[in-house]
């Protein structure tokens, strides 16, 4: 799953988010933040299923994320 890249949120929030919603660790968080910041996203996970991939990404929407599933 990508994550994408937004003018919404904070640098600050996104790491938090992704520290605290996919159990990354700060420097962790804050690397992949910077990723997405730059690039224009970041993978923030693998997942067995599209269905599973999905509902993480819906969570991430919850939060006011955007992410993307592709297959690999």
């Amino acid at each position: 799953m990508l994550l994408l890249n937004d003018d919404i949120n904070t640098t600050t929030t996104v790491a938090y988010l992704l520290h605290r919603l996919c159990a990354l660790s700060v420097p962790g968080a804050v690397g992949l933040t910077r990723q997405v910041h730059e690039r224009g996203s970041g993978m923030v996970g693998c997942f067995r299923g599209r269905e599973e991939a999905e509902a993480f990404a819906a969570r991430l929407q919850l939060h006011g994320l955007h992410g993307v599933v592709r297959s690999v």
